[in-house]
Formats: structure tokens, sequence, C-alpha cells
């Protein structure tokens, strides 16, 4: 059965994810999370990575992403919301459910159209859902060039490097390896010395699809 689950996600990480959805093959298709069990068996996990027991995600869920965004009114009156990541307005359907919904979206922190951080962000108001197709439990650093690659790294075109970000190249933060990039990535989302601890995570691999989950779940029923 298919569950529908929420999932973080920082602005960079919104980007890389749209990016994809845009030009497949060039953006973000998996994550990393630090795993709530850490004694995992050595021996056990790196020859049956695929663990279900004490997984918060498995093949064939739903993830429907949280980012940060803001309730606001257009320049024509339309209510919309605005998604930090790429400053997008996106009309809200036009009835009285999404109407009320969004009235107390837009007073969120009792300011008026103030931003609504990713971890307060309603369902009804994402705009990408991820169908996860793989979940596996390993150490942080046993990540290979091509899956530090689809954690969304941007590779360079003049010089085949990569970085975190648009421009970071200037600040002498690009490297040829993948996995060093994205050392660089885990240490500034998760603090100093975060990928040296090598703790065990969840990789999960995923679809990004640009549609709300609920409409994306309901279109699949219909089909």
């Amino acid at each position: 059965m298919q569950k529908a689950k929420p999932i973080l996600f920082s602005a960079p990480m919104v980007r890389a994810i749209l990016r994809e959805i845009e030009q497949p093959g060039a953006g973000k298709t998996q994550t990393r999370r630090i795993s709530k069990k850490q004694d995992w068996p050595e021996k056990v996990v790196r020859r049956w990575p695929r663990q279900t027991a004490c997984v918060p995600y498995a093949p064939g869920d739903m993830l429907w992403v949280r980012e940060t965004c803001a309730a606001l009114e257009a320049h024509d009156g339309v209510d919309c919301i605005r998604y930090e990541a790429d400053q997008v307005w996106q009309p809200i359907a036009n009835d009285a459910v999404a109407s009320c919904a969004w009235v107390d979206l837009h007073h969120y922190g009792k300011k008026r159209g103030a931003n609504v951080p990713s971890i307060h962000m309603p369902r009804w108001a994402s705009r990408i859902t991820l169908e996860v197709t793989d979940v596996r439990v390993e150490r942080l650093q046993d990540i290979h060039e091509a899956d530090a690659i689809a954690e969304g790294l941007i590779k360079l075109p003049a010089t085949g490097r990569y970085v975190v970000g648009k421009g970071e190249q200037y600040l002498e933060r690009s490297s040829l390896a993948a996995r060093t990039a994205y050392a660089w990535l885990w240490d500034d989302i998760n603090g100093p010395g975060a990928w040296d601890a090598n703790p065990w995570v969840v990789a999960v691999s995923f679809k990004p699809h640009l549609i709300n989950v609920d409409a994306f779940l309901s279109a699949r029923e219909a089909a």
C-alpha cells in the first residue's frame, strides 16, 4: 500500500529537484538521511542493504516535499503560494476550502504574508511529489561517485568539476571528485565534522514529479 509522507528540503536542494524535473539526468534523484538506528550489524547490512525494519521509507512510498513558502496575493488579486526556492507564484484552487486554508497560511505567525518555514508547510501547499524507487541502509562514506552526482551536484561544463551551488568555484569550492563536493554539502547541512563521523544513513532514490501529492494519487487512481 502506498504511503504519503512529508520530507524537508532546503532551497538549494529544491532547485536541484526542479532541475531534474526540467532536465532529467541533470538534477537530484537521491537523498540521504541519518538513520535513527545507529547500531546496525555491519556484516548483515553490508550483505543485505535493503532493510525494511527501522527504516522510515520504502519503495512505492510517495513523499511530499516541504519547502519554505508564503501565502501572498498577486497584483491581479489572485491568492497564490510563492515558493522561496525559485520565487514561483502558483495560484491556489478556486474554491472555498482552498481559500480558507490560504487565509490561515497568509496569517502564519500572526504576520500577513510572512515566510512559512519548510517544516510548517501544509500538505495542500506542496507542489513536488517524490516517488520512492529504492531504499538502502549504508555508511555515509560508502557513497559512490554516481550516487554523489545524483544528490544534485552541479557539474561545471568548462572544467568538469563539481560544485554544490553556482558560483562556488570562485570560493575554491569545486572538485573533480563528486564525493568530495558531496562531503562539503553534508557538512553544510549537518555541521562541521558530520562527514567524518560516517554515520549509518538511509539512502533514498526517487523520481520527482511537479504536482501536489494528493493530485498525483488521485490521477493514479483514476488511470
